[in-house]
């Protein structure tokens, strides 16, 4: 990827609710995986309506570290994200 698209996680902490923004181009079928430490997948998504922000409801998850994994066709791109309540 390049700097213009990068995949921005906001925000960061967060508390309930992020935000993905898969930046200036729109990737359709996009698919979104929120992972724990341990690799386990929390929350999975996949971008069917082509949005370039994805709003994500992340308040059934605990305090912690977490990951965001997501896959534009052949590319991956990791974001860490903190949850502090």
């Amino acid at each position: 990827f390049t700097a213009s698209e990068n995949i921005i996680v906001y925000p960061n902490p967060a508390e309930d609710l992020i935000y993905i923004n898969l930046g200036k181009h729109q990737y359709e079928n996009a698919f979104i995986t929120v992972k724990n430490y341990l690799g386990e997948d929390l929350i999975s998504l996949k971008n069917r309506e082509n949005f370039d922000v994805i709003s994500l409801d992340i308040s059934e998850i605990p305090d912690g570290v977490y990951f965001i994994k997501s896959k534009m066709q052949s590319q991956q791109l990791v974001n860490k994200l903190v949850i502090n309540k």
